[in-house]
């Protein structure tokens, strides 16, 4: 936890020595249009009526000019009113979950910048990561943590997703192994019929939500439409994690419930994949609205 606190720290001063230096950029841009804006509404009015005074024939840059800062007198206020209340609207809708998503995906897909964006966003999150798995804290814990920090809402449901694929991955490796090491009845409970339909069930379940998931992020990558099938994969991934490690913690008896073996923590990070991130309610009205959708 040393070694993020000191990389959130050098994070922030690094980021704060970034905004310093763009503040007088930006001082001098926002001077610049408060002068022009001045001269536009204020200084060439009065020209104008000089000139008018004097009845002298002018050039037609000039009498654009003229006409422009007359224009700029009419509509400027109402132009200032409505960037105020774009940007009242921005600020209340910016609470909102879905707009922070909406602004991540238009932001990804810009033509130019939306792949270094991305890049970078992923980059941040692996950085971040490495800097609390050698702490000794919980690779789950880890991602929970990194997710919040990092993250955006868009990679926050792939990071997600993929989690929950994870957990019901190893949960089966672990209920695997189990089944082979157990006896019961004077032989390992792998070899019972039913213990094994179990294990084959959830190995189909778990690769079915591994490719739903990969499908989603080809989608992406090729610029497609991919919505409908992110909520798909995040759906069906939390509810495969959550059968999984229900089936694990089954399998293992009294164990499952003790501290002794993973399988309950297992248990609870897979429940909690099916609230956050977007609940699976919230997944099922998005695949139901797309479609109805023509």
């Amino acid at each position: 936890m040393s070694q993020y606190v000191t990389y959130q720290k050098t994070r922030r001063t690094f980021r704060k020595r970034v905004i310093t230096a763009l503040i007088y950029h930006a001082f001098l841009v926002f001077f610049m249009i408060c002068l022009v804006s001045s001269l536009m509404i204020w200084v060439i009015p009065r020209f104008a009526e000089l000139y008018k005074n004097l009845d002298v024939p002018l050039p037609t840059l000039t009498v654009v000019l003229i006409d422009f800062s007359h224009g700029m007198r009419i509509i400027g206020v109402i132009l200032l009113a409505a960037i105020v209340v774009a940007v009242l609207i921005l600020r209340v809708a910016w609470r909102s979950a879905s707009t922070r998503l909406t602004w991540d995906r238009i932001k990804f897909r810009l033509p130019l910048a939306g792949k270094l964006l991305l890049q970078f966003s992923v980059a941040e999150f692996a950085r971040t990561l490495s800097q609390l798995l050698p702490g000794g804290l919980p690779v789950v814990s880890a991602m929970e943590t990194t997710q919040e920090a990092v993250a955006g809402p868009l990679l926050g449901d792939a990071i997600m997703t993929k989690q929950q694929e994870g957990i019901a991955r190893r949960c089966l490796d672990i209920m695997t192994r189990y089944a082979v090491e157990r006896h019961a009845f004077g032989k390992p409970i792998a070899e019972f019929q039913a213990v094994q339909f179990q294990l084959a069930q959830a190995a189909t379940a778990l690769e079915a939500a591994r490719l739903m998931v990969y499908n989603a992020a080809r989608l992406r990558d090729a610029g497609q439409a991919y919505t409908s099938e992110a909520a798909m994969a995040k759906l069906f991934s939390s509810q495969v994690a959550e059968r999984v490690t229900s089936l694990c913690v089954e399998l293992f008896g009294g164990y499952g419930y003790t501290k002794e073996y993973p399988v309950e923590k297992f248990y609870r990070d897979a429940k909690i994949g099916t609230i956050y991130e977007g609940t699976n309610n919230m997944q099922l009205q998005t695949i139901a609205k797309l479609l109805m959708t023509p």
